[in-house]
């Protein structure tokens, strides 16, 4: 299913035997701490203490270097300084030593001395196919087989029971929190990775190999951004299809954050709405902020995730002791983007039933003090919610809870294991025993009804869109080939050539011919009929509107001869070094709705399709969809629909539907297109007009830029 080939991380995260190179017996330092906290961690292979500088650390013996050990061990840890750093991986080099977690910090991330010796410590792992973690990192944990290869402080907070969470992080300090969140959540330790600078290898290598670990269920990860978007794509991908869930804590979202990643670890960030385009393909659970991270992870854990019933939102039932707390859960259910069920009538009659008469047997259920007096019917409402086949999923709501603690929550798991629906469970003041009870039994207990509702909402997965991929027949592609050549160490095309590449993909145009002078321009729009639209075509122009480059809604002779004249001395007073080719004529499009499409590279993920609100609304309303190219038919309808300007496409107040099929399939082409040509560096379609369902569309305006330093290919 992949394309890349990912790097068996087996000898690093189970190792049979450890070398720690610059170990010392100082507990409060880097290198005094893997061996004895693997020792208490349980781990069964040989640790190997490596300094020239000693003989024996406590009553184990160390030695003066790799070479002197009775084996090769299958992982070394370096904790050296350093200048020392790049010596001490050419001697695992030496010796044979397939993988290597590197603590040692002072590298890319400090600067530019510290980038070139990060970059000699790629060549030496890269050239000996060592699986190098780090530098700047804090290990490595394995529970599963006691490897404590980490100098992490968390993993001295007592006992670490084993888990099924596989975390990866670029910051160290999220592998100690994640340690005492997961054990404080009684969800055990799994396998944790701190990747650090990933001079060697990076996170959607962890991912990849999690995603074949029998032993992990959940995969958790806290990013900064990726050097090879593609790559984690592909990732997220195996672990879908594994059948894993992902929570993803993405930082580095705007501007600023993603300096401040840059500067941490040298992450290069990309745009953040093609991750969560990604991360949305892939079924990944993306959270808001740190305490959701590991909400979404307890949640991960305990409930297997569903898919919705059906294109609207998941519909829930909830109920508690409190009618109150049902109406402030009724506000926020709908935000955090699931509804309210509709009751059965079936369900309705069931809940009269038991309920009191001055209770009406409406969503949210308000059980008042019936849990207290009679907690024997408890079951009867669960069973009658869980019934309901329009209710998938189940928030249980309550201000607090002590008496009878077990009794309540043992009714609640009986009824929970008639069912596969989601359900989870909110009480602010309760008792340890009776949180561990429910999540012990798949229902996980969270503080607020915010956050079970956003956990609650994160269990609900929808399928990956399917669809045809793109594909360009060898004439379009030898026509196409043969355009971009003609206009190699070009940088911009004018939009006549910009439109021929449209063309080529099938995708109507507007543009009817170039005119060398206002007689030829009339004679044009008079061959055409109906109005007509000049436009100044010039490479140097690429966006015309600002320029006075453009007339509008042109009938007769006279008004586009005038036209003419008048937008071509605009031009060349805005710009007057500017290459004028000439003025085009195109046909005015009837009224019709307008998108902007477009392919673009972007530094982490390569050729990435856009599609946003077209016209001169683009860059207002800043209303788009991004996702890596090429992209299929279903692909590119499912970004349109996410548009928050989508219901005006879709036949808002009572208007006609436009043709988005049409849309997708002239957006799934363009990405194609560039997919295929990579001397195109960025092509744009604005505005594209979206006639009426059936109608089609028609390509208005094109910008297309290449890359001169792309060679010619296709």
């Amino acid at each position: 299913m992949s394309t890349y080939e990912f790097p068996d991380l087996t000898p690093m995260l189970r190792p049979r035997s450890v070398a720690v190179i610059g170990a010392v017996p100082e507990l409060h330092r880097a290198g005094g701490r893997p061996i004895p906290f693997s020792i208490a961690g349980g781990f069964q292979g040989a640790l190997y203490a490596v300094n020239p500088r000693r003989t024996e650390i406590d009553g184990r013996p160390c030695y003066a270097s790799l070479a002197d050990l009775p084996e090769t061990p299958d992982l070394a840890v370096i904790t050296v300084r350093d200048s020392l750093a790049a010596e001490a991986l050419r001697d695992c080099a030496r010796r044979g030593v397939p993988a290597v977690v590197m603590f040692t910090a002072g590298f890319r991330e400090a600067g530019e001395a510290g980038a070139i010796l990060e970059q000699e410590l790629i060549e030496i792992a890269e050239t000996h196919g060592i699986v190098l973690c780090g530098p700047n990192c804090i290990g490595v944990v394995n529970r599963h087989t006691g490897l404590m290869a980490s100098f992490a402080s968390s993993l001295q907070i007592g006992e670490l029971p084993p888990g099924p969470v596989g975390f990866v992080s670029q910051s160290g300090m999220f592998v100690s929190l994640a340690i005492v969140e997961q054990v404080e959540r009684r969800l055990g330790v799994g396998t944790l990775v701190s990747v650090g600078n990933e001079a060697g290898i990076e996170i959607a290598d962890v991912i990849a190999h999690y995603a074949r670990d029998p032993a992990i269920q959940v995969i958790a990860s806290y990013m900064e951004g990726a050097r090879d978007g593609r790559k984690l794509s592909h990732a997220l991908a195996m672990a879908r299809a594994a059948g894993k869930q992902v929570v993803i804590l993405k930082v580095g979202r705007s501007e600023e954050s993603a300096r401040a990643a840059q500067s941490h670890t040298g992450s290069l960030a990309g745009d953040y709405r093609v991750y969560r385009s990604i991360f949305a393909a892939n079924g990944v659970i993306e959270a808001e902020g740190l305490e959701e991270f590991f909400d979404l992870i307890e949640a991960a854990v305990h409930v297997p995730a569903v898919a919705p019933a059906s294109d609207g939102l998941p519909r829930i039932a909830v109920f508690g002791n409190s009618g109150g707390l049902g109406v402030l859960v009724a506000d926020k259910v709908r935000q955090s983007g699931l509804a309210l069920a509709e009751f059965s009538e079936a369900t309705q009659g069931a809940l009269r039933e038991h309920l009191p008469p001055f209770i009406h047997p409406v969503n949210p259920v308000d059980l008042a003090l019936q849990h207290l007096e009679a907690p024997h019917v408890l079951p009867r409402y669960l069973d009658a919610l869980l019934a309901d086949p329009g209710v998938e999923g189940i928030l249980a709501i309550f201000g607090m809870y002590r008496p009878k603690t077990l009794e309540f929550a043992q009714a609640i798991l009986n009824a929970k294991a008639k069912s596969s629906k989601p359900f989870v469970f909110a009480c602010p003041h309760t008792s340890a025993e009776f949180t561990s009870c429910l999540a012990d039994g798949g229902v996980p207990v969270f503080g607020t009804p915010e956050r079970a509702i956003r956990a609650l909402r994160s269990l609900f997965r929808r399928p990956p869109a399917g669809g045809v991929a793109p594909q360009l027949s060898p004439a379009v592609r030898e026509r196409l080939g043969g355009l971009v050549a003609s206009h190699a160490g070009r940088t911009t095309l004018s939009e006549g050539e910009g439109m021929q590449l449209i063309e080529a993909l099938d995708i109507p145009v507007g543009r009817i011919a170039l005119a060398e002078d206002s007689d030829a321009a009339a004679r044009i729009a008079a061959e055409a009929g109906g109005p007509a639209v000049l436009k100044v075509e010039s490479r140097d122009l690429p966006h015309k509107t600002e320029a006075g480059a453009v007339a509008l809604g042109l009938e007769g002779s006279d008004r586009v001869r005038e036209a003419h004249d008048r937008i071509l001395k605009a031009a060349r007073m805005h710009r007057p070094d500017a290459a004028i080719d000439g003025v085009a004529v195109h046909r005015m499009v009837p009224e019709s709705r307008e998108l902007l499409l477009g392919v673009r590279h972007d530094p982490a993920f390569g050729p990435v399709a856009l599609v946003g609100a077209g016209g001169t609304a683009a860059e207002v309303l800043d209303d788009v969809a991004l996702m890596p190219a090429p992209v299929t038919d279903k692909q590119a309808e499912d970004m349109i629909r996410s548009l928050r300007t989508f219901p005006l496409l879709n036949g808002a107040r009572s208007s006609t539907p436009s043709d988005v099929q049409a849309a997708a399939a002239a957006l799934s082409a363009l990405s194609a297109l560039v997919e295929a040509f990579p001397q195109i560096a960025e092509i744009e379609v604005n505005p594209l007009f979206v006639a009426a369902e059936g109608d089609g569309v028609v390509a208005g305006d094109v910008l297309a830029i290449l890359n001169p330093d792309v060679p010619a290919s296709g």
